[in-house]
């Protein structure tokens, strides 16, 4: 059954939400949408009621277009963003008796997949692509993980690791602009991101925060979260940057204690706020008290994970945890790009 609801609330009229679970093979435990392109969106369902690893898919609006794309002999895989017709994610293997992850990607269908995992890299996953690019982390020995992008195959590697003895990850790319983090060589992990070399990264970690990361960028600005204060559970702010740290923009709504953004389309960034004791998707246009809640009915908890726009609809890709206790995909969208409901973010 495809379950599609449009939100009651003035202020969401024009969104209609799609709930992608279940469709066929899908029946399982558990199902998460983490990103989209186009038509399209990305994520994970635990297809077994029985357990075990969930299989990367995706679907084509509705959710009896769910396509399994776990690879031959992997034991997990997930698929977290997608450029066009490629899916990127990464896939479980065991090799020699030891699972280890490897970074790849697809286009469409399980048997398309394609093994990024570098030479000498015993771990791998890729998290963003755009066009020919696609971005990740790579484990190297006993060194954590770092950051890089591959141009379509393995030996393609490029390591933007800062500091050798540290690690760093690429978390999302548009164009040559891929964000992340990376350790600063002493106060901690920094957001920031790079436009293809070591030497090009540029920290965006603002005044007063203790730890930041950079999720997704589109255009000229950048998303994230920052820890203002101490290191803890529930002080994480959602950010927005556009390309330096003094350009810092607080997203945090007033009364929440927690927010994080995970994905930018214009001038609309997603994410999730701490509503009381639990998570509710939204979404702000460059300022802290444009913030939107995407909560759907039917649902106690939900998080925002990407949002992007095929020309004519915006969408952004999420989760939620039903009353009935099953994780759900979720799908916003509404009629227009992002820029033109007349909102006045920094986009």
């Amino acid at each position: 059954m495809i379950l599609s609801l449009t939100i009651v609330a003035a202020s969401l009229a024009s969104w209609t939400l799609t709930d992608l679970y279940p469709g066929s093979g899908q029946n399982g435990s558990a199902s998460y949408a983490y990103g989209g392109s186009g038509n399209t969106q990305v994520g994970q369902s635990y297809v077994s009621a029985l357990g075990g690893g969930g299989d990367a898919g995706l679907w084509h609006g509705v959710s009896s277009t769910w396509v399994d794309l776990n690879p031959t002999g992997a034991s997990t895989s997930i698929a977290v963003g997608a450029s066009g017709i490629t899916e990127v994610g990464s896939a479980t293997f065991r090799v020699q008796g030891v699972f280890h992850a490897h970074a790849g990607y697809w286009t469409e269908t399980a048997a398309s997949w394609v093994d990024l995992n570098p030479p000498g890299a015993t771990d791998s996953t890729a998290a963003g692509v755009s066009g020919a690019t696609q971005v990740g982390s790579a484990k190297f020995g006993f060194n954590g993980y770092h950051a890089g992008y591959w141009s379509g195959w393995a030996a393609s590697w490029v390591d933007l690791n800062i500091l050798s003895n540290f690690s760093s990850a690429a978390l999302g790319v548009s164009g040559n602009v891929i964000v992340g983090y990376a350790y600063d060589g002493g106060q901690g992990y920094h957001a920031g991101y790079w436009t293809g070399t070591v030497a090009s990264w540029v920290d965006l970690n603002p005044a007063g925060s203790t730890y930041s990361q950079a999720t997704a960028v589109s255009g000229s600005h950048q998303v994230g979260w920052t820890l203002v204060g101490n290191l803890g559970v529930n002080s994480k702010h959602a950010a927005l940057w556009a390309g330096s740290s003094g350009t810092w923009v607080d997203l945090n709504p007033g009364g929440s204690t927690d927010s994080e953004a995970y994905g930018v389309v214009g001038n609309l960034q997603a994410g999730r706020t701490l509503v009381g004791v639990v998570y509710h998707a939204g979404y702000w246009t460059g300022t802290a008290n444009s913030w939107v809640d995407l909560n759907p009915p039917g649902f106690s908890t939900s998080s925002a994970t990407g949002a992007w726009t095929n020309g004519v609809r915006t969408f952004i890709s999420g989760y939620g945890l039903s009353t009935t206790g099953t994780y759900h995909p979720l799908l916003w969208s509404r009629p227009g790009t992002p820029d033109a409901h007349g909102t006045t973010g920094i986009g």
